[in-house]
């Protein structure tokens, strides 16, 4: 019920961006700050679910750079949270219901329910409701003006979560855009 998505710039910038809204019924409650943390180092964490997720990492006292660190360190404070997955007796993967994005030295990595880093192509991320439309805006990008995915990376997420707002009813309000600096 969100969009949270990030771009990379030909330079090495990430860029991140998201929407507003946290809750639509019984009418829409907007959130007072973008989606996302930030850490010194060129370390960002945004997360398209559960806020509780966003509450514990924010209180992990490191942020390991690497993507399987991260991770780690994140499911275990889960786990010491009391927070337990949600797993079948037949061995399905762990999940958690939620989708995120974690950047670090310039890479943008895309950790799917079970906290697990994934590849993230053409330097553009999304996750959340809305992400569909923001991977139709990138896709569109890339294929029609291929230098906006490089040169623009700001206006790209800009107009993602843009479409996003405009098109999922499950995302709303203004977009967020910052730059991820290393």
């Amino acid at each position: 019920m969100t969009i949270i998505c990030a771009a990379k710039a030909a330079d090495g910038r990430v860029w991140l961006g998201s929407d507003q809204l946290v809750a639509r019924h019984p009418y829409p409650i907007l959130e007072g700050g973008p989606k996302w943390g930030v850490r010194e180092g060129g370390l960002a964490f945004a997360n398209a679910g559960h806020t509780r997720l966003d509450h514990i990492a924010e209180r992990l006292e490191v942020w390991a750079p690497d993507p399987w660190d991260f991770s780690i360190a994140l499911r275990d404070a889960l786990r010491d949270d009391g927070w337990v997955s949600d797993k079948d007796d037949d061995a399905r993967p762990v999940s958690y219901g939620t989708m995120s994005i974690f950047v670090s030295n310039g890479n943008i990595h895309v950790l799917d329910s079970g906290l697990t880093p994934g590849p993230i192509y053409h330097g553009f991320a999304a996750v959340g409701s809305g992400a569909g439309y923001a991977i139709a805006v990138a896709t569109a990008a890339r294929l029609f003006g291929p230098q906006l995915l490089l040169a623009e990376p700001e206006l790209l997420v800009s107009r993602a979560v843009e479409t996003a707002i405009e098109l999922d009813e499950y995302c709303g309000g203004e977009p967020w855009v910052h730059e991820v600096s290393s």
